[in-house]
């Protein structure tokens, strides 16, 4: 049995109500009130016993040597009690964890209800002291390794909550400061919760807990004398006779230690210590019922404030879409849907039912791993785990590099900016020693080539997703069934087709003709069906003209195998499409839920040739912002083939590799060079992407690619005089289609979107005026670790 964290200080939007609090002076934090619960807390062990008035005369040494195993047990408890899910669920209710207190500590705090703006600035230094840089820019992978630091680390046993780690950073990051810990109590007490810990525990120990750290750093012999007094020779000594407030503390904690146990489908029930052990039983059908529409209830009532909530922003609430596997939304359509009950209604199910979905297939994401790991030879698991942890030394390192080069953040004083210098370059210098800990023949072997990690990691990806598909009937059946379940609690038995998605209305698309020049806006007019605008990929203005840095140029090159997953199947071969490669397909194409019939058509007016025809006509408003679209798009494909000739060369080697079915994605790419009808034939020359010469192909395999580099430098250059001059013909889309394999176009778009800004007017003709350039990529707002999981059917080799 495993347990989550517990849920954030708040859903995304949602304002939180916070007051100062009234401090009453007798019962300050550092006040000699607590000063026997102090005591108690860095002893440890059965002096936490509220009704032990027994405790030998206390030393320095026996403080020092104090433990915080039964402190440890009673956060672990309170997470359990808070909400405790299957081992199995664990990694995925995690994940959704991480991802909402990652929103809720980015948020501004200014906004936030009962926050002044001394409370605000206040908060913000704190925050900053504490998570170490801005919170503005934290990642989610940022606040997973809080998680993992306080909860789920390696070298914990199973999932103990480290307590005292956690009071020793607080007071680290405050310098040992004890005013400061004092005067930034609340905030200390809210960020816990961001870091998994529970609202009692945090709220009830944690303040004592570092308080009793503080005290004992300050002046050990103060803090010993003060617990050995008494107030007169026959009295009690002050650790053997704790006061009202202190035994409310003392109890909780006694009551909360040890294992305990909780049926993971009552969360709230009754908890006993495990001796003499007993399993856990399984609830009857019924209360796992009543606990799934509690969820449900609580979910759809957070995510009704959410919605309505005036100090949400629409980038928020998309983050949330996005991450529960649906489409964006406009600023138009929130004030549609906080008007429109059944609208609302509508889409709070959906989302609902989006994350639930994300949830189960996290769950059979972390049991596939274990089961191909399990099948992988000692050698395989070796190289694997050294990529792994190689990579993210690398990552620690570069993170560590950025935060070494970093101005000082605001609100953080001298002395803690130089303490905060010091500590980066001693992780830095960490880091250093934990790679030289790395297996060295794996590490030589790795930078040598002789093993490539990102093969090795897209394989060990690829087998997930492989094993996943082939649950994915069974999830779908849990979400449906879910759905009913949700309908008939909101009295909607009899209507699923209110609710459901709409199949998208099928309209016969005529091809291009072959041999005729066409302009882009003509293109994009001929190709039917109504444009979603509910999309990431959606371009609102694409501007004039497109102004690439070279580091954007750089990172747009991809060089990945289209075809993925190739295996043998009853004789056949059987194959994916990379999801890497073209994102959009599994999006909004017909590798996903609810493709979009524009789309789809856009790709049937080539014949099938070009996906990225197909999605820009369900990216823009109109033909002619489409046409300016995808002009952008082409303009930057050349350019990159322009400025790197060896990409293509380099690309087409990734194609070569064979996979164990022994075949490779190069070979599949091939046969689309074959004539339709007579196979044995290729196609006219100007349709082919592969094999250009006749005799090669038929006589002499080993030289069919000879002509490929050659032959492709003039056809950019002819693609760069059609696109200028905005004709283009029905092959010329077939070839911007290749040479888009090797351009990373989800990451293009992203740029696109991000320079041309939300009011800028599009326009056909250009103005002469050079784009503005802002900094950087447009913010993926969330990456591929927490995408939609849907993969195109796998197809067959043509025979």
């Amino acid at each position: 049995m495993e347990n989550p964290p517990p849920a954030p200080v708040r859903p995304p939007g949602e304002a939180i109500k916070t007051v100062e609090p009234v401090r009453s002076p007798e019962k300050e934090l550092f006040n000699s009130h607590f000063r026997a619960l102090h005591g108690r807390i860095l002893l440890g062990g059965e002096t936490l016993n509220p009704d032990n008035k027994n405790i030998s005369p206390v030393t320095e040494e026996t403080l020092v040597n104090g433990s915080p195993q039964l402190l440890n047990e009673c956060a672990t408890n309170c997470r359990k009690k808070v909400a405790t899910v299957e081992k199995d669920q664990l990694e995925g209710e995690i994940n959704s964890r991480v991802a909402k207190n990652t929103l809720v500590l980015k948020q501004d705090l200014s906004k936030i209800e009962g926050f002044d703006q001394a409370k605000a600035t206040r908060w913000q230094a704190t925050l900053t002291k504490l998570f170490r840089k801005d919170i503005a820019s934290a990642t989610e992978e940022e606040v997973r390794a809080l998680f993992d630091k306080y909860f789920y680390s390696k070298n914990k046993l199973g999932n103990d909550s480290d307590t005292d780690l956690f009071s020793e950073d607080v007071l680290d990051a405050f310098d040992g400061d004890l005013t400061m810990v004092e005067e930034n109590a609340d905030c200390i007490i809210w960020y816990a919760r961001i870091c998994g810990f529970t609202q009692d525990y945090s709220e009830t120990v944690f303040k004592h807990q570092i308080t009793a750290k503080a005290l004992f750093d300050d002046n050990p012999d103060q803090l010993v004398e003060e617990l050995n007094q008494k107030e007169a020779e026959n009295k009690s000594s002050r650790i053997n006779n704790p006061n009202s407030d202190e035994d409310e503390v003392l109890r909780f904690i006694w009551g909360n230690k040890g294992k305990i146990e909780i049926t993971p489908t009552e969360p709230g029930s009754e908890t006993k210590p495990t001796e003499p052990k007993e399993e856990p039983t399984e609830a009857p059908e019924e209360k796992k019922l009543l606990k799934q529409k509690a969820i449900y209830e609580k979910s759809r009532d957070v995510l009704n404030e959410f919605l309505s909530n005036p100090k949400t922003t629409i980038k928020e609430i998309n983050e949330v879409l996005t991450y529960s596997g649906m489409s964006e939304i406009t600023p138009e359509d929130l004030k549609k849907i906080n008007t429109t009950p059944d609208m609302k209604r509508t889409l709070i199910i959906e989302m609902f039912l989006g994350q639930q979905k994300r949830a189960r297939e996290s769950q059979y994401r972390v049991q596939i791993a274990k089961d191909v790991l399990s099948n992988m030879s000692e050698n395989e698991r070796q190289q694997l785990d050294c990529i792994s942890d190689k990579q993210e030394i690398e990552r620690e390192i570069k993170r560590l590099d950025q935060l070494s080069q970093s101005a000082k953040p605001e609100g953080m004083d001298d002395n803690a900016y130089t303490k905060f210098k010091k500590e980066v370059e001693e992780g830095r210098q960490k880091m250093a020693e934990e790679m030289e800990k790395l297996p060295k023949e794996i590490v030589e072997k790795i930078e040598k080539g002789e093993i490539k990690p990102d093969e090795i990691l897209r394989e060990f990806d690829q087998k997930i997703e492989s094993g996943l598909k082939s649950h994915q009937p069974e999830i779908d059946a849990q979400i449906n069934a879910l759905k009913k379940q949700i309908f008939q609690w909101e009295g909607l038995e009899n209507k699923d087709a209110e609710l459901e998605e709409k199949p998208a209305e099928i309209i016969e698309q005529k091809p291009f003709e072959s041999g005729k020049d066409y302009s882009m806006e003509e293109m994009f007019s001929s190709i039917q069906g109504q444009v979603n605008k509910k999309h990431r990929f959606y371009v609102e203005n694409p501007p004039n003209q497109l102004n690439l840095t070279d580091g954007e140029i750089n990172r747009l090159k991809l060089i990945e195998p289209f075809f993925v997953n190739i295996q043998e199947v009853d004789g056949r071969v059987a194959y994916e499409v990379n999801k890497r490669v073209v994102p959009f397909v599994f999006e909004i194409g017909d590798g996903g839920d609810h493709p979009d019939q524009r789309l789809l058509n856009g790709e049937a007016a080539t014949d099938g040739d070009s996906g990225v025809v197909g999605l820009v006509a369900a990216s823009a408003e109109n033909p002619e912002k489409q046409a300016l679209l995808y002009h952008n798009l082409v303009d930057v494909i050349i350019l990159i083939h322009e400025k790197d000739p060896k990409l293509l060369g380099k690309w087409l080697e990734a194609q070569k590799k064979l996979e164990k079915s022994g075949v490779s994605s190069l070979l599949l790419l091939a046969q689309f060079d074959r004539d339709k009808v007579n196979r044995e034939n290729l196609r006219p020359e100007a349709e082919r992407l592969f094999y250009f010469s006749e005799d090669k192909f038929k006589n002499h395999p080993d030289r069919r690619l000879e002509d490929f580099s050659p032959t492709w430098q003039k056809r950019i250059a002819e693609l760069k005089q059609a696109a200028s001059e905005n004709k283009l013909q029905k092959h010329h889309l077939r070839w911007i289609e290749l040479l888009a394999h090797s351009i990373d176009v989800d990451g293009l778009i992203g740029i696109i979107k991000e320079k041309a800004g939300p009011n800028k007017p599009a326009s056909t003709t250009p103005s002469g005026e050079e784009e503005k350039k802002k900094p950087g990529f447009a913010r993926r707002l969330l990456d591929e670790v927490k995408a939609r999981i849907a993969k195109r059917k796998k197809d067959e080799l043509p025979s």
